[in-house]
C-alpha cells in the first residue's frame, strides 16, 4: 500500500486510513512507513504530517519513548522550513512538544539534565510564540512529582492552575484527572472527586475520557463510603479499557480496586485476561511499573488469604500461581524503581511503589454484581492475632454441655454450634462425652449432612444416634432418630430420582418408584411413652412430622392415586397439629401451621396457604422465635409476589432474607429470597434498591454454586440499571453475564437468550454503540424466530433494522426492514408498517452517499409513496395508528427527501399540497401547517431562486394562522421570511 504513495492525494488517503485504525503495533508500523514514504517524495509538509502521525501512534500505542526522536526531527524541519507549516501543522507541533517531557521521564537512561533541557526548549518556544505557560508549568509539575520534590511539585501545580487556559492546554477532563490524582496523593479524596465530577457526569470528554477518570475515582469513592458509585464506575469503566494498551495503567487500577474490596476473584480474572502485559511491557516503563504495582496489590492479597498456590495466569518463566507471579512482579518492580531512582538521585519511585503494594483492604466485601469467586484456599491463611469474639471458649466442659442442652431445649439455631463446641472441647481435653450427649452430637451431625443434601450420611448418623439413645435409656429419642433415618433415606432416594445423581458408569438409570417409609410403629411407640411422660411429646412430634413430610412428598410425586395420598396426608397433618397442641411448644404449633400451608399450596389453594403461613409467622413473632417461621415467611412473600402485589410481598421477602443470613444454621438459603425481593422492588419502580438486592443475591449464588439463579439475578440487575438511566452500567453487567447464560441454556430453550440479547441491545443503543446494538438485536431476533410470537419477532427485527441503519450497515438494515415489514403486514399493524416504510426510505437514501443514483432515488420515493397509499387506504384510527398524523409525517418527510435529492420543484409542490390539506384543519393543525410552509419557502427561495414567491407563501400562511388565533406559529413564519434573500426586481 505504501509503495503506491506517489503524490499528495495518495499520501493523505493512506494517512487518513491509518488514522482510523486502533492504536497498537500495526498502526505504529504503518505510521513509520508513512514517514519513509513522505521522505521519499521529498515533500516537507507531508513529512511533517507523517512525523505528527508517528508521534501520536507512539504515545497512544505504548511506545512513547520513541517519540522524542520523531519530535526532534519535526522541530528541525520547522526551524529550517517554517513556511511548510500551515496553521494546523504549527498547532500540532506545539501540542506534541508537551508530550516529550513525560515521554523522557519514562526512559530511565535519559539524564534529568536532558529532560530539563527539553523543558527549557519548550518554555522558550512557547514564550516566543506568545502562548500561555500553562503546559510549561504542567510539565514542570510532572518532573517534580516524579523525582519526589513535593514542594516544587506543589509550586508548579499552583502556577499551572493560575496560568490561562488556551488552545494548547490539555483538555479540561485530562487536566482535572491529573490534578485530582495529585490531591488524592495528598489525602484529599473529596477534593479529587470534586475535580473529577464534570467528567464523571458526562459534561467533559475526550479520546481518553471518561474511562481514565472512572478508574482514578474508584479508591477515593470507596474510602469516602460511596460504594454504589464505585461499583458503577468499575462496571462501565472496565468495559471501556479492557484489553486496550493505551489504557494500561487504568486496567491496573481496576485490578487494584478489586483486590482492596474483597473481589480478588474478579481481579484475578482481569489479570489473567491481560497476562501478556506481565510477560513483557506493553507501554513505556512508567506505565509498565504502574501495571505491575496494581497486579502486585492483588497478588499480595491472594497470598495473604491463603491463595498463594492458586493458578492465576500462564506467564512464561513462572508456574502461573499467585505466589510465583508476585515474585516476578516484585523482581521487575524493584529493578525498574532502582533504575529510575538512580537516574533521579532520590528514592521517590521505590517509596511510592512500596506504599501502593502495601495497602490494606478498604472493604471486607463490596458486592459488584458481576462474578467474583475464589476457590477455597490451598493453604490456610495466617491466624489473626486475636479471635473476633468467642465467649464460649472460656467456658468449662460442664458449662458448654449445659449451654448446648439449653439451646437444644429452646430449639435455638445456635444449638448446632454449641454442640460442636462442646464436642471439640471434650476431644481437646481427652474426655469421652456421656452417651446421651454423644448421641445429641450425632443428631446434629445428621442435620448438617441433610443441609448438604447428603442424605445417606445423615441416615447413618441418625442410626448411630438411635443406638446410643437406646443404650443411654432414652427410647423415645431413639425412635425419633430412627424416624429421621427413614426420612433421610426417603429424601435421598427422591433426590436421586430427580436426576441429581441418577447416573453411574453405565450411564443414566431408569427412574424407579420410591417406596414410602412406614412410621406407624415408631409413632405408636413414642405415643405410649408420651402418655406415661409428657416430656416425650417432643420425640413423638418429630416422628409424626417425619410421617407428614413423607406424605406431602408422595402427593407431590403422585406415586399413588391422589385421593389415597390426600387422605393419608390429611391424617398425618392432623396428627401433627394435635401433637403440637398437646406439647404446648410454640415451635411445634408453628411447624403444624407451616405444614398446613404447604398442603394447601400443593392443592393450589393459595388463599388458605397464605392464611396458614400467616398464622405461623404471627405465632413465631409473638413467641420471639422468628427463625421458626423463616420458611413460612419466605413462601408467603413469594406467594404474595406471584398472586397479590409486589408491595405486599416486600416486607416478608426482606425479613426472610435477612433472617436467613442471620440464622444460616436453619438451612434456608437467602439467595433465592433476595432474588425475589429484587423483583418485588423492581415491580414497585424502586430500581436502586432492586440493583442492591439483585447483586447480593447473585453474590450468594456464586458462593453457593447456583449459576442459573446468579445469571437470572444479574440480568434483572442489568434491567434495573437500564431503568435507572444507567445504560453503560447495565451493558457491562449484561455483557459479562451473557456467556454464562449461553453456557447454561440449552438449544431447546432459546427464550432466555432472546431476552438477554434484547436487553443488551437496548443498553448499547442508549450509549450510542449502534454496531454492538445491531449485533445484539440480530442475535435476539434469531432466537425469537425459534421461540417467540410474531409481534415479538417484529419488534426485534425492527430494533435490529434501526440499529443497523444507525451503525451505517445500510445493506443489512434494508434486509431487516424488509423482514420487519413482512411481519407488520402479517400482524395488520398499519401504523408500524407506515413508520417502517419511511425508515426504510431514509436508510436507502443515507446508504447512497452524496451522489444518489437515479434508481436509488426512485426506490426512496417509491417507499414514501407506498407509505402514503397505506395511510390513505387505512379504514381509520386505531390504538397504534393516527391517520391524520401519519399522513402529515409521511408527506413532510417526502418533501424533505425530494429536497435532499435536489428535486426542488417536486419538493415545493409536495410541501405546498400538504400545507393546503392542513389549512382545512386550522386551528387544530396550526403547528404542522406552519412547519410545511417553513419547509417549502426556503426550497423555493434558494433551490428554485424564487424568493418573491417564497415570501408570498410565508405571508399568506402567517395571515391564515393569525386569522384563526394562532400568533406564535405565525410569528415563527415571519422570522423565517426575514432570513430569506431579498427578491430581485423580477423573477423568471
Amino acid at each position: 500500500m505504501f509503495d503506491e504513495i506517489t503524490d499528495e492525494d495518495s499520501f493523505f488517503a493512506a494517512y487518513t486510513a491509518n488514522d482510523d485504525q486502533p492504536y497498537g503495533i500495526p498502526r505504529t508500523a504503518r505510521a513509520e512507513a508513512l514517514v519513509d514514504a513522505a521522505a521519499r517524495l521529498d515533500r516537507p509538509q507531508l513529512l511533517a504530517y507523517s512525523l505528527v502521525g508517528a508521534i501520536k501512534a507512539y504515545n497512544y500505542g505504548g511506545e512513547s519513548p520513541k517519540s522524542p526522536v520523531a519530535m526532534a526531527r519535526l522541530l528541525r524541519l520547522y526551524d529550517e522550513q517554517p513556511g511548510e507549516f500551515d496553521e494546523r501543522l504549527t498547532h500540532l507541533l506545539f501540542w506534541y512538544l508537551k508530550w516529550i517531557t513525560s515521554s523522557l521521564l519514562a526512559v530511565p537512561e535519559v539524564p534529568l539534565a536532558t529532560i530539563r533541557g527539553y523543558q527549557a526548549e519548550m518554555e522558550r518556544r512557547y514564550r516566543t510564540a506568545g502562548h500561555s505557560m500553562r503546559p510549561v508549568h504542567q510539565n514542570a509539575f510532572y518532573l517534580a512529582r516524579h523525582v519526589g520534590d513535593d514542594d516544587a511539585a506543589q509550586q508548579a501545580f499552583t502556577a499551572w492552575l493560575a496560568a490561562d487556559r488556551e488552545e494548547l492546554a490539555d483538555c479540561d477532563a485530562c487536566e482535572r484527572r491529573t490534578q485530582g490524582r495529585w490531591l488524592m496523593g495528598r489525602g484529599d479524596d473529596a477534593g479529587a472527586l470534586d475535580l473529577f465530577a464534570p467528567t464523571l457526569a458526562g459534561a467533559l470528554s475526550c479520546a481518553e475520557e471518561p474511562q481514565y477518570t472512572l478508574g482514578a475515582s474508584l479508591l477515593p469513592l470507596v474510602r469516602l463510603g460511596r460504594a454504589d458509585e464505585a461499583r458503577g464506575h468499575h462496571l462501565r469503566g472496565y468495559r471501556k479499557v479492557r484489553g486496550k494498551v493505551s489504557t494500561y495503567s487504568t486496567v491496573a487500577e481496576h485490578i487494584e480496586f478489586c483486590a482492596l474490596t474483597g473481589n480478588e476473584g474478579r481481579g484475578a480474572e482481569i489479570l489473567a485476561e491481560h497476562r501478556g502485559w506481565l510477560a513483557r511491557p506493553a507501554s513505556d516503563l512508567l506505565d509498565h511499573l504502574g501495571f505491575l504495582e496494581g497486579a502486585a496489590v492483588l497478588l499480595n492479597r491472594l497470598t495473604a488469604t491463603g491463595h498463594g498456590r492458586m493458578p492465576v495466569a500462564d506467564v512464561p518463566g513462572t508456574d502461573g500461581t499467585a505466589a510465583d507471579l508476585l515474585a516476578l512482579c516484585r523482581s521487575e518492580m524493584e529493578s525498574l524503581t532502582a533504575r529510575f531512582d538512580t537516574r533521579n538521585g532520590t528514592d521517590a519511585v521505590t517509596r511510592r511503589m512500596h506504599e501502593r503494594i502495601g495497602q490494606e483492604p478498604l472493604a471486607e466485601r463490596l458486592v459488584l454484581g458481576v462474578r467474583s469467586v475464589l476457590p477455597a484456599p490451598r493453604t490456610a491463611p495466617p491466624a489473626p492475632a486475636a479471635p473476633a469474639a468467642a465467649p464460649p471458649a472460656a467456658l468449662g466442659l460442664e458449662e458448654l454441655a449445659a449451654r448446648a442442652k439449653d439451646l437444644y431445649d429452646q430449639a435455638h439455631p445456635d444449638m448446632s454450634e454449641a454442640w460442636r463446641q462442646y464436642a471439640e472441647a471434650a476431644n481437646a481435653a481427652g474426655k469421652e462425652l456421656p452417651l446421651h450427649d454423644a448421641a445429641m452430637v450425632h443428631v446434629d451431625s445428621a442435620y448438617q449432612a441433610r443441609l448438604r443434601d447428603d442424605y445417606r450420611e445423615s441416615a447413618a448418623w441418625e442410626d448411630q444416634a438411635a443406638e446410643m439413645f437406646d443404650a443411654a435409656g432414652s427410647p423415645a429419642e431413639a425412635a425419633a432418630s430412627q424416624a429421621m433415618s427413614r426420612l433421610s433415606l426417603f429424601l435421598g432416594a427422591q433426590h436421586d430420582r430427580a436426576g441429581h445423581s441418577g447416573t453411574d458408569a453405565a450411564g443414566p438409570q431408569p427412574a424407579t418408584v420410591v417406596p414410602l417409609p412406614d412410621f406407624s410403629d415408631l409413632a405408636a411407640r413414642t405415643a405410649a411413652l408420651a402418655a406415661d411422660d409428657p416430656a416425650h411429646l417432643r420425640s413423638h412430634f418429630r416422628v409424626l412430622r417425619c410421617s407428614a413430610v413423607v406424605q406431602l412428598a408422595s402427593l407431590s410425586s403422585a406415586e399413588e392415586e391422589q385421593p389415597t395420598a390426600g387422605a393419608r396426608l390429611a391424617e398425618a397433618v392432623d396428627a401433627v397439629a394435635d401433637a403440637a397442641d398437646r406439647s404446648g411448644l410454640a415451635q411445634h404449633r408453628i411447624t403444624a401451621y407451616e405444614l398446613q400451608g404447604q398442603v394447601a399450596l400443593q392443592r393450589g389453594d393459595h388463599d388458605t396457604a397464605l392464611a396458614a403461613f400467616g398464622t405461623a409467622v404471627e405465632l413465631a413473632d409473638k413467641a420471639g422465635r422468628p427463625w421458626d417461621a423463616l420458611h413460612a415467611r419466605g413462601i408467603r412473600g413469594q406467594l404474595l409476589l406471584a398472586f397479590r402485589s409486589a408491595e405486599e410481598a416486600e416486607p416478608d421477602l426482606r425479613s426472610a432474607a435477612d433472617l436467613a443470613d442471620t440464622y444460616p444454621s436453619v438451612g434456608i438459603p437467602s439467595g433465592p429470597l433476595r432474588a425475589d425481593l429484587a423483583k418485588a422492588l423492581a415491580g414497585q419502580g424502586r430500581f436502586e434498591e432492586s440493583v442492591e438486592q439483585a447483586s447480593r443475591a447473585a453474590d450468594w449464588c456464586d458462593a453457593h454454586d447456583a449459576p442459573d439463579l446468579a445469571a437470572n439475578c444479574r440480568m434483572g440487575m442489568a434491567h434495573a440499571l437500564l431503568r435507572l438511566g444507567r445504560p453503560a452500567d447495565a451493558a457491562a453487567v449484561a455483557e459479562e453475564t451473557l456467556p454464562e447464560v449461553e453456557r447454561l441454556v440449552g438449544p431447546d430453550d432459546p427464550a432466555p437468550l432472546m431476552e438477554s440479547y434484547w436487553l443488551l441491545g437496548s443498553c448499547l443503543q442508549q450509549i450510542g454503540e449502534a454496531a454492538g446494538a445491531a449485533h445484539a438485536f440480530a442475535r435476539a431476533a434469531g432466537y425469537a424466530d425459534r421461540s417467540a410470537d410474531t409481534e415479538t419477532r417484529m419488534q426485534l427485527t425492527s430494533e435490529a433494522a434501526h440499529a443497523l441503519a444507525q451503525a451505517g450497515a445500510h445493506t443489512e438494515a434494508e434486509l431487516a426492514f424488509g423482514r420487519g415489514m413482512e411481519l407488520l403486514r402479517e400482524l395488520g399493524l398499519t401504523g408500524g408498517l407506515v413508520r417502517m416504510l419511511r425508515a426504510s426510505a431514509w436508510n436507502l437514501l443515507e446508504g447512497a452517499g452524496r451522489e444518489v443514483p437515479e434508481a436509488t432515488a426512485d426506490a426512496v420515493l417509491a417507499r414514501f409513496a407506498e407509505a402514503d397509499q397505506v395511510v390513505a387506504a387505512a379504514p381509520g384510527d386505531t390504538g397504534e395508528f393516527d391517520r391524520g398524523q401519519e399522513l402529515m409525517y409521511t408527506r413532510t418527510q417526502t418533501a424533505d427527501a425530494l429536497t435532499r435529492l435536489g428535486r426542488y420543484p417536486e419538493a415545493v409542490e409536495a410541501a405546498g399540497s400538504e400545507a393546503e390539506r392542513l389549512a382545512a384543519g386550522l386551528p387544530r393543525h396550526a403547528e404542522e401547517y406552519a412547519e410545511m410552509a417553513s419547509l417549502a419557502a426556503p426550497v423555493e427561495a434558494y433551490g428554485l431562486d424564487r424568493p418573491h414567491a417564497a415570501r408570498a407563501r410565508l405571508d399568506a400562511a402567517a395571515a391564515s394562522l393569525s386569522a384563526v388565533g394562532c400568533p406564535a406559529p405565525a410569528e415563527r413564519l415571519r422570522a423565517v421570511r426575514a432570513q430569506l434573500p431579498p427578491a430581485p426586481d423580477a423573477e423568471g
